[in-house]
Formats: C-alpha cells, structure tokens, sequence
C-alpha cells in the first residue's frame, strides 16, 4: 500500500471509529432530601422527576421519570435520569 494511501486511510478509520460512539443520554442529578424542619432524610424515597419548559409557570415537558434514591446520612443522594433526547432541542429546560 503506498504511503499517500495509508496516510489518508489511517483518519477515515479514526472518523469511523468514533462515530460509533453515542453521546450519552444520561442527566447525572445530585441532590438532598430534607423534611420541614431541615432534618436530613436517610431512608430511600421514591422520586419524580420531571422536565419543563420554563422555570416558573412553566409547562412540563416529556413524562414524569421515577427513581428509588438512596439517600447518604446527610440526605444527599446521586441517580441517573435518562430522557428522550428528542425533549432537548435547544429550547430552556428546568
């Protein structure tokens, strides 16, 4: 194989290999659960999370994902939400 040849496959191969790779659809949400009185929660708890189109008075957009979260001793947990890609097309989200 000539060398202008290889020189000229070796980025097509790197283009094509990457392009396989996804962008993952995944929000990585952190957060803390607390009662009235600011005492930390540290029981699982069942939550819904839900997207909307503005931050006040806002309309919801998409479905309402639910999650079992595992609170820490302080009430923060982590846990990964996955929306349908299409609910993200530029337009502000909250």
């Amino acid at each position: 194989m000539p060398k202008k040849t290889f020189a000229l496959l070796i980025p097509f191969l790197v283009v094509l290999s990457l392009s396989s790779y996804s962008i993952p659809q995944q929000i990585n949400f952190q957060g803390r659960l607390a009662s009235s009185d600011a005492t930390p929660i540290t029981t699982s708890r069942t939550v819904d999370f839900k997207l909307f189109d503005y931050q006040t008075i806002g309309s919801q957009v998409g479905i309402t994902v639910s999650k079992t979260v595992i609170p820490d001793r302080n009430g923060t947990f982590s846990v990964l939400l996955e929306f349908d890609p299409s609910y993200f097309d530029g337009s502000d989200r909250c």
